[in-house]
């Protein structure tokens, strides 16, 4: 998938600086149509994280990989889109390619992902189990005691 979105960016960044936008609109209308439609799925209310669990949900179900998806993550957290796309693009990867060298009829992921605290919790439950946790770090404010 990694390499997927680099073609992509690559092809995207091509018709940008040659100025061949209406090129550009007809390649994301494309590509928006292969996609699964997603205003029937919404996994959570953020949006870098919905679009790639999205994006796998489609893939595990090619695969004929069970994809459990219970995601509490906002919309506004301190984590960037980038590291969100990063970090749930891996994952799941992972876990599909995993599931993909697995036999039998109980291929399955579960992923769960919420914001506890300052403390983004995603734990993924498959072939190959990984649990991550990422948190904000604390910031010292001059003159004063506290972290924020």
């Amino acid at each position: 998938a990694k390499h997927d979105v680099r073609h992509h960016i690559s092809l995207i960044r091509e018709y940008v600086s040659k100025g061949e936008l209406d090129a550009l609109l007809k390649y994301l209308d494309g590509y928006n149509d292969s996609l699964p439609d997603d205003s029937l799925i919404r996994f959570c209310e953020n949006p870098a994280a919905n679009a790639v669990l999205l994006y796998f949900a489609q893939q595990a179900k090619d695969n004929d990989i069970d994809y459990i998806v219970n995601a509490e993550i906002p919309g506004n957290i301190f984590v960037s889109d980038t590291d969100i796309s990063v970090l749930f693009g891996n994952l799941i990867e992972n876990a599909i390619d995993a599931c993909k060298e697995e036999h039998g009829d109980d291929r399955k992921i579960d992923i769960r992902a919420r914001l506890k605290g300052s403390t983004l919790c995603v734990t993924e439950r498959s072939g190959a189990q990984q649990i991550m946790n990422f948190s904000r770090p604390s910031i010292k404010v001059p003159g004063s005691a506290h972290s924020r």
